[in-house]
């Protein structure tokens, strides 16, 4: 073959360059293919995004109208319920012959007023409301899933009404609305309104003329909202307890009660549930303020989650150094804590995550304390030590440094159960139930200490704190608070500088006062006043040293008192910081508690024993001293002290022991002066000052007896009800004490006592007799004579 061909002999050269034009053809003609293929798939996929985002907005517009059509029908639930409870109570003002005039443009807003002043005014007892309602819930036979919903959708409510009071939100145009209630029409109910355009709801905001939009108004819907919760859990536990004692055990039963329920029922089960829902709600409040946190965090670092923690608890800018420790005194429930080198940072977030069952007399030690427990205790609580007990248990809940276990107490050896904290009206009954309590609790606290948990828990036994007046228990249900056995109260180490400081001066101020007060009674004696006036001559002044030596020494006698007792109950005292005054030497003394009180009858014992004490030597001085006196040569009665006879008319008490014993004296005018022992001065001084602090007023010793006596609820209402006393004393008559005591107790002594061990065992016959002896005593010794001024 030759090596070389030419073109024409070539040939195989032309069939090669169609083939590989073929190749290209049909490489380009597949690319194409591919493409179009990828243009149609892409077409595709578009169209099936576009369905599943239809599908999407269609599921999302399903489920929204049938949460509307759940809510406009919870809401027409509760409208009808509600206009059920005005038709009754209209029906009742009907009865007794008052009319109701609702007409013209201003019948809605008639019938919410109406509505609003029925339950504000309380014109029908809450047990009516439950028993009328739960005649509405028997008829609608609604079933257990409705009137949860229906619990749900109050809730709901409140909660957006509670948001929406004085705030104001941005919309997206820019403008300012009101809204948030939710829920439309009807009794007392809030939140924007809606208008239809083109089948869409479109927020209308805030309106002028929409009452639904003002403060009041939703202020009235939230305590309105609240109301009716109540009357719900009441009217569902009244046809629960009906459904147990007519044996009805029916599926889907009266009201919505299911088979098997219980003693308790439903109204356990929606109990529960807002339980859930306020939990869920606070836990949304700490992440607003973890995202607060953050944010902060983010922008300025650690300084700036220092400083915000410090604005939020009023401690000044700044966190300093330290990783934010530094000390503090802050205010809780009116009461000043103060803790050693304190991260604040952790403190804040201690006291966000404290829920509201936790009561406010223990909550300031377990921010100072914050001693944690494990989880894995409280949960034995309620196997090993609640398990088998008289207490029988419902519900519980913890954090990280308290638990709440909430029941009520059985009595094992009649069979029955006693739910309420005061059942019962007689005599025997009352006792015992106090026996079956105090017995109870007794033995809680040694099943804890068997279980080997003592040194770690401590038990308290009060009143549920969540309860409150309107509730469907007529009265609170018995609670168990368990917290840190190293919670205790303010001891000496942990007080600051300056309480320190105030203490020496208080001390200071007390003898100054004191010694004045010895040289006040000898002032008017002619002999005194002209040696150390006119000549110059102090060594009269050894005539006042059994007056100033006497006073303290009632003051001390009654600090005794105290502390005997409190030795024999196992309680700790702290040092007493004595009061100065004026007009007596001393009000007295401030003796704090560093232990907790074992139970009411401890407190009472410690808190009576001093004033009692102290009134009793000081009538028996004031005797003595008047005895002495009429007794006395005219050489002795120049060197006794003097007083006009007013001193004796400013006390009913000491007037009428002066009357008998020296009946000629207090027929003299008020302003004649005449010389008496310095005992009888002694005596007076002891009496007013054991008087003023048997008042039930917050910590003082008559305020403490108070609370032993009628719990710790009733004891802080008459205890606003004394100082409002002795503020219109003060401002309405000449009382200089009423003035300066007043001032001194608001100050230092308003306050409640710390908690008792146990709060619910109450007290025996002859303890609330001699309380009732000691509150005659005072109103004796501090009302005047007949013609006397008032002290």
């Amino acid at each position: 073959m030759p090596l070389f061909m030419t073109p024409a002999e070539d040939s195989t050269a032309v069939p090669s360059s169609s083939s590989s034009s073929s190749s290209s053809s049909s490489l380009s003609s597949s690319s194409s293919a591919a493409i179009m293929e990828a243009k149609r798939l892409r077409e595709k996929a578009q169209e099936l995004m576009k369905e599943a985002e239809l599908a999407e907005n269609a599921l999302e517009s399903s489920k929204r109208k049938a949460d509307e059509k759940r809510i406009v029908h919870l809401d027409g639930l509760y409208q009808e319920l509600m206009n059920g409870l005005m038709d009754m109570r209209n029906n009742h003002k009907h009865d007794h012959g008052r009319d109701e005039n609702s007409g013209g443009g201003g019948e809605k807003e008639e019938e919410d007023n109406i509505l609003w002043e029925s339950i504000v005014d309380d014109t029908a007892p809450v047990s009516e409301w439950n028993r009328l309602l739960g005649d509405k819930l028997r008829e609608k036979r609604l079933s257990t899933d409705t009137m949860m919903q229906l619990v749900e959708r109050l809730y709901e409510r409140q909660v957006q009404a509670e948001k929406t009071i004085g705030i104001v939100f941005k919309t997206k145009n820019g403008t300012t609305t009101a809204g948030g209630g939710g829920g439309g029409g009807g009794t007392i109910v809030g939140g924007t309104q809606t208008t239809k355009n083109n089948g869409e709801d479109k927020s209308v905001g805030f309106q002028i003329g929409d009452r639904s939009n003002s403060r009041e108004y939703l202020e009235k819907e939230f305590y309105v909202l609240q109301w009716f919760m109540d009357r719900i859990l009441g009217a569902q536990a009244l046809l629960d307890e009906e459904q147990l004692q007519d044996g009805m055990k029916k599926e889907g039963g009266v009201g919505g009660i299911s088979s098997g329920s219980g003693s308790r029922g439903v109204a356990t089960a929606l109990e529960a549930r807002l339980r859930e829902l306020k939990r869920a709600q606070e836990q949304e409040v700490q992440r607003q303020m973890a995202v607060k946190l953050s944010d902060r965090s983010r922008r300025d670092g650690d300084n700036g989650i220092k400083t915000l923690v410090s604005e939020t608890m009023g401690l000044g800018g700044g966190g300093g150094g330290g990783g934010g420790e530094r000390n503090v005194t802050i205010k809780v429930d009116g009461k000043e804590i103060t803790g050693s080198k304190v991260n604040i940072t952790r403190l804040m977030e201690d006291i966000v995550q404290v829920p509201m069952w936790v009561p406010s007399s223990i909550l300031p030690f377990l921010i100072v304390h914050r001693k944690e427990i494990d989880a894995n205790d409280f949960k034995k609580m309620k196997t090993q030590v609640l398990s088998g007990s008289q207490f029988r248990l419902e519900n519980w809940d913890f954090t990280r440094m308290a638990a709440v276990y909430r029941g009520f107490f059985v009595n094992n050896k009649r069979g029955s159960l006693d739910k309420t904290i005061s059942m019962g009206n007689t005599r025997e009954e009352m006792k015992q139930r106090r026996l079956l309590v105090q017995s109870s609790f007794e033995d809680i606290q040694k099943r804890l200490e068997d279980a080997g948990m003592s040194d770690r828990i401590q038990l308290f036994l009060m009143e549920d704190p969540e309860w409150r007046p309107g509730s469907r228990d007529p009265e609170p249900l018995p609670a168990i608070l368990a917290v840190s056995s190293d919670v205790k109260p303010e001891q000496v180490s942990e007080r600051g500088k300056a309480t320190k400081f105030f203490t020496g001066l208080s001390i200071i101020g007390t003898v100054v006062a004191t010694f004045a007060y010895s040289v006040s009674a000898f002032a008017l004696n002619p002999s005194f006043f002209n040696s150390i006036v006119n000549n110059s001559d102090i060594s009269k002044i050894s005539y006042c040293f059994p007056v100033f030596m006497g006073v303290f020494g009632i003051s001390l006698i009654h600090e005794i008192a105290h502390r005997i007792v409190a030795h024999y109950s196992n309680m700790k005292l702290g040092l007493p910081v004595p009061l100065p005054s004026l007009q007596i030497g001393t009000f007295g003394s401030i003796t704090p508690l560093r232990s907790f009180p074992k139970s009411r009858s401890d407190l009472f014992d410690v808190a009576m024993s001093g004033p009692l004490t102290s009134a009793i030597l000081s009538i028996a001085l004031m005797i003595l001293g008047i005895s002495l006196t009429v007794q006395a040569s005219s050489e002795v009665l120049d060197t006794l002290a003097v007083i006009p006879v007013a001193f004796m008319k400013t006390s009913f008490l000491v007037g009428t022991i002066c009357s008998y014993m020296a009946p000629k004296v207090m027929m003299m005018p008020l302003s004649q002066l005449i010389p008496v022992h310095p005992l009888f001065i002694v005596g007076f001084s002891g009496l007013i000052t054991s008087a003023l602090n048997l008042l039930p007023i917050g910590r003082l010793d008559g305020g403490r007896a108070t609370t032993a006596v009628f719990g710790r609820r009733s004891s802080y209402l008459i205890s606003l009800s004394t100082l409002f006393f002795l503020s219109v004393a003060a401002l309405t008559q000449t009382s200089a004490i009423s003035i300066f005591f007043g001032l001194l107790v608001t100050l230092f002594q308003r306050n409640a006592e710390i908690p008792m061990r146990d709060e619910l065992t109450e007290l025996d016959d002859r303890r609330v007799g001699i309380y009732i002896f000691s509150v005659v005593l005072t109103l004796l010794t501090l009302a005047p004579f007949p013609g006397g001024p008032i002290l």
